[in-house]
């Protein structure tokens, strides 16, 4: 299955608050062309999909294939945003590390137009998705691009890979026109460091609000790796108390200087 891109403000809910981030795994397909001397150019600009998996990016390549193409399908670390009501999945795949260089895990940065931006308890989800981006304030030292970013809109976020598992990466070849494509293995670049350390600081910054660990525990249980039939109104009441806890202490919190 493919992962909708995500949209604003189609996608998104103005008054929505990021809640909870999770490391997850999805997977990329690019195409590249056979071009003069035998060489590959490999497009990374308009022709990058986003997959829930392995196998429904295969599929699609198969669609896509015309005489000459070369199909890379890679799993790549990715998070996941969760708000009340929406939920965002991220990617930085030209990075060898995905997000590394981030400041917004650990500090917000104040925009008189959007307010509060960063990866942070109580800030808008509009902003949190709009912080990961190519602007450069967001990072430390780095070229940056607006293509390295996907973004994809998934209705339960539960449906997402988890990291764990390792990451695969394969490249297409032809088989004859009337067979499938044959995939061969290719070297797994990725390292889940920065992913992983994003979602450890989370949990520092939400462990260091007294009023909000108590509330945690449901939200967490709703949201990612809870029970898979808890009714949407049960997930959205427990988001929505968490969400109110986390603009108190953000309002109380944060000055713009």
């Amino acid at each position: 299955m493919r992962i909708s891109p995500y949209q604003w403000p189609e996608d998104g809910d103005e008054h929505d608050v990021l809640v909870g981030i999770a490391p997850k795994r999805v997977t990329l397909l690019l195409e590249g062309r056979n071009a003069w001397h035998s060489k590959w150019i490999r497009s990374y600009q308009g022709s990058a999909a986003m997959f829930l998996n392995q196998a429904s990016a295969r599929d699609a390549a198969e669609e896509r294939r015309k005489q000459g193409s070369v199909f890379y399908v890679f799993d790549t670390p990715a998070l996941l945003l969760f708000g009340v009501y929406t939920n965002c999945i991220v990617t930085d795949f030209h990075q060898d590390d995905p997000f590394n260089g981030f400041v917004g895990f650990r500090q917000p940065t104040y925009d008189p137009w959007l307010g509060w931006r960063g990866i942070l308890p109580g800030v808008k989800m509009q902003t949190a998705v709009a912080s990961i981006g190519p602007e450069r304030s967001m990072w430390e030292d780095r070229s940056l691009s607006q293509h390295s970013f996907i973004r994809g809109s998934v209705s339960d976020g539960r449906e997402i890979a988890d990291l764990e598992g390792g990451l695969v990466s394969v490249s297409s070849f032809s088989q004859g026109g009337a067979y499938r494509l044959g995939w061969r293995d290719r070297e797994q670049r990725y390292s889940t460091k920065s992913v992983s350390r994003a979602t450890d600081v989370w949990f520092e910054h939400m462990h260091a609000i007294p009023e909000v660990r108590r509330l945690m525990r449901s939200v967490w249980e709703t949201s990612d790796h809870g029970a898979r039939d808890q009714p949407k109104s049960s997930v959205e009441d427990s988001r929505q108390l968490l969400a109110t806890a986390l603009l108190n202490h953000a309002s109380n919190t944060w000055r713009p200087d």
